[in-house]
């Protein structure tokens, strides 16, 4: 379910109007929330990769152990229920940041790792944001004191930033706060005015999951790339969808992410075997020869509708995956 974020008075007003359509029941092997199935791939495969960038690899158990970390680093701070904006790059911080607002129960939003001041403006009036997580020399001045916390998070990869700082400074007052079980929330693009915040709950992102796993049989020993722009909702499916799996994130560079050829040899170079892109990155692919020595076997395809259909050379599975954050 999703719910544009409100106060709580509101919400408590308008509950009763509120018009929720649910789904087929979970089956009970795909119950168990987010977090707990990402804890249980910790606990059996504490030794297989879970984040592979370039030459730098980190462990299921490191990345928790990281994630832990940064979680008692911000708990007196953070509370359950906090909105978080998180202004990283596609990386093992960005990774471990995910992880531990989880493990707090804070919400987390992503801005992208240079969201510019005015738009970090319009989101922390109208927004509750206790906190930006990002690069300090990247990070929008915002308005009041501010303080900033530093965060025990790596400085290695191809995205990554040398620092990484928890900006803290008052909530506007009047901003809406997440509504309750919110675990993340996205930005609408603001193309009919200011940007508005979708909230999501834990079960709604446990079903989508459940959905990818049977459509892709993602797996221990996949490699599934986190390509999307952070500040886009599929980025939540890349990043939970191999935790919740067993498989091994592959941040992409930001050079492959707008040249089509760049993409293909770097899916060959990562050895990636499930991706997800938007929809101008996968059409020229379509109009000429497919790779033919490509690991890749399942692509999620999104943001536009699809104009084209994939020739018969093409050996990976194309989804049409088109639904944006205001659906």
């Amino acid at each position: 379910m999703t719910e544009q974020l409100m106060d709580r008075q509101e919400l408590d007003r308008t509950n009763a109007a509120l018009s929720v359509l649910h789904g087929a029941p979970l089956p009970g092997s795909a119950e168990s929330g987010v977090l707990s199935r990402y804890e249980e791939w910790v606990r059996r495969s504490p030794d297989a990769p879970a984040v592979i960038d370039g030459e730098c690899r980190w462990t299921y158990a490191q990345l928790d152990e990281a994630a832990e970390a940064v979680a008692k680093t911000l708990a007196d701070r953070v509370r359950p229920g906090d909105l978080v904006g998180v202004c990283l790059d596609r990386s093992a911080a960005l990774v471990i940041t995910a992880v531990a607002l989880a493990r707090i129960g804070a919400v987390y939003l992503p801005l992208g790792p240079r969201p510019g001041e005015r738009r970090i403006a319009a989101v922390t009036e109208d927004i509750g944001v206790v906190c930006l997580i990002g690069d300090p020399e990247v990070l929008a001045k915002r308005q009041g004191a501010v303080e900033h916390v530093e965060l025990p998070l790596p400085g290695e990869g191809a995205n990554a930033a040398p620092c990484v700082v928890a900006a803290f400074s008052p909530v506007a007052p009047g901003a809406r706060t997440a509504p309750p079980e919110a675990l993340y929330a996205v930005l609408t693009s603001g193309s009919t005015g200011r940007p508005k915040a979708v909230a999501v709950a834990e079960p709604a992102l446990a079903a989508l999951l459940h959905w990818y796993r049977a459509e892709t049989g993602l797996a221990p020993g996949d490699r599934q790339s986190l390509l999307i722009g952070v500040a886009f909702d599929p980025h939540l499916l890349e990043l939970w969808a191999g935790l919740t799996c067993g498989a091994a994130l592959i941040p992409a560079p930001d050079d492959v992410r707008w040249d089509p050829a760049a993409l293909t040899d770097w899916w060959r170079d990562a050895q990636v075997t499930v991706a997800v892109s938007a929809t101008p990155m996968i059409e020229p692919l379509l109009d000429r020869p497919w790779p033919q020595d490509l690991k890749l076997r399942h692509l999620m395809v999104g943001g536009d509708r699809m104009r084209r259909r994939p020739g018969p050379d093409v050996t990976a599975t194309l989804h049409n995956a088109y639904g944006p954050a205001e659906a």
